[in-house]
């Protein structure tokens, strides 16, 4: 009995240490394992591994911290850790030590409910969504590496990033994201994410020289990094999940003024959206305002006058884009290598329609096509995962996998149906953020990363904390 209470008394001291206790304890865990290792392992895994404990154990004292670092630093995938051959977007390494720290806040829970102990409001992993299709996909994606030519590297693929997206990017949200308070934090660190990123591409073309084409908006190198990673379509995907962002700060905000910077703040947004050119942003950033459009179906908010207004915009873009921007030798490039991609896929597709080609090997499909090598050099991963899935993973996976998304937006949409009033126009906006980060990977080549499944794994713990009767088990 006296042991039982000494581990009782452990476990409460733990959730009541302070913020100064637990930096001190973090501190002692790295300086002992530094000392421990510094003979056997080479320094720049060391000073990795130091990281990974300091943050693990200030994330398990401030766990919604690690949350709000995750998606602050989410669209700079190009801001990465680098120490000798490890390599590690910053977002990653985030959701790596919180995860470490949900799994030490669920072992400390799980002691102490054997000893008949309990801490009411617990942040522990305890809500593993949509398990069964998940493990359905990844299944299938086990089954692919019977055709993989490497099978190490295709392990490597199935643990990160495929399982490595749903134990990150869903779970954790789901797990961690309990109240409107923090869901109203992890919104607004969107906003400024997403604002941040909108002023990088502003950047590029008030700095940039050369005519419209070279001005167009894309990511702005930092002391000569580039955060994104990537181009134009790496900003513009970016700029999906802020514009809902905006639109639900809008609902929340009780000021008259504040809702006019918001109003501005928006406009900016969607104007660095359609600067970047990005087809993919433009088709997205339509698919939002339909999304919209029929949300306020028979509300006087769209009027007949409102319904004319949008028709004539869509059709000054589409006439730009097929006079002026499609007839640039550039864009009419990419459109053709697209179209070879697809074919490659198609080719294979026919080979292996059921298990696939296996995982991770459409790089080298495309780079061992003749005809794309000639024309556009080096090979590129696929852009939209449906061929990527039909290549790699057969029909098998991509049914899998489009059955995980139709259960996570069955879901959201029912949460939306069963809300009313304020929350059933939030949980419309939570929508706008999903769909679009999803229908933009139909074109894009960010379907495992967190650029997708992050704003998904939050926008289903929003469905969750709005929907009126929401009694499913997530």
């Amino acid at each position: 009995m006296e042991t039982i209470n000494k581990i009782k008394d452990f476990l409460e001291s733990k959730l009541i240490m302070s913020g100064l206790q637990m930096v001190m304890i973090a501190l002692l865990a790295v300086l002992a394992f530094s000392l421990l290792s510094l003979n056997y392992l080479p320094l720049s895994l060391i000073i990795f591994v130091d990281l990974l404990i300091f943050l693990t154990l200030i994330f398990s004292k401030w766990i919604n911290l690690g949350l709000y670092a995750m998606v602050l630093f989410f669209p700079f995938w190009g801001w990465q850790y680098v120490s000798g051959s490890i390599n590690l977007p910053f977002v990653d390494l985030f959701a790596v030590a919180l995860f470490a720290a949900m799994l030490l806040r669920t072992i400390m829970y799980g002691i102490a409910k054997l000893e008949g102990f309990e801490w009411p409001g617990f942040i522990y992993l305890k809500k593993f969504f949509g398990w069964q299709y998940f493990l359905a996909f990844f299944l299938a994606c086990s089954i692919a590496l019977v055709s993989n030519p490497d099978l190490l590297l295709g392990v490597k693929y199935l643990l990160r990033p495929i399982l490595f997206f749903y134990l990150m990017f869903v779970i954790l949200p789901v797990n961690i994201i309990l109240d409107k308070a923090v869901f109203r934090k992890v919104i607004g660190t969107f906003l400024v994410s997403g604002t941040v990123v909108a002023i990088l591409g502003f950047l590029t073309v008030l700095t940039t020289p050369g005519g419209w084409f070279e001005r167009r908006a894309q990511p702005f190198p930092l002391f000569g990094v580039n955060l994104l990673g990537g181009n134009w379509n790496a900003l513009a995907e970016v700029l999906v999940v802020a514009i809902p962002s905006i639109l639900i700060y809008l609902v929340w905000s009780q000021k008259i003024k504040n809702r006019g910077w918001l109003l501005m703040l928006g406009s900016f947004v969607v104007s660095i959206l359609l600067l970047t050119f990005s087809r993919s942003g433009w088709l997205v950033l339509l698919f939002q305002s339909i999304i919209l459009y029929f949300g306020f179906w028979g509300k006087k908010f769209f009027s007949q006058k409102s319904l004319i207004l949008i028709i004539l915009t869509l059709f000054i873009l589409t006439s730009f884009y097929v006079l002026v921007w499609g007839q640039i030798s550039q864009v009419r490039g990419s459109d053709s290598s697209r179209w070879l991609m697809t074919s490659v896929s198609w080719h294979h597709f026919k080979n292996s329609p059921v298990i696939g080609n296996g995982l991770n090997t459409f790089n080298n499909m495309v780079g061992g096509t003749f005809v794309y090598a000639i024309e556009y050099g080096d090979p590129l991963d696929s852009h939209g995962f449906a061929q990527k899935l039909l290549t790699e993973t057969g029909a098998l996976g991509f049914i899998t996998f489009c059955m995980f998304l139709l259960y996570i937006y069955r879901e959201i949409l029912m949460s939306y149906l069963r809300s009313t009033k304020t929350d059933k126009l939030i949980l419309l906006f939570i929508i706008m953020m999903a769909g679009g980060v999803v229908f933009f990977q139909l074109f894009s080549t960010s379907y495992f990363l967190s650029k997708m499944w992050l704003p998904i794994g939050v926008a289903l713990a929003g469905a969750k904390l709005y929907g009126s009767e929401y009694e499913r088990s997530v």
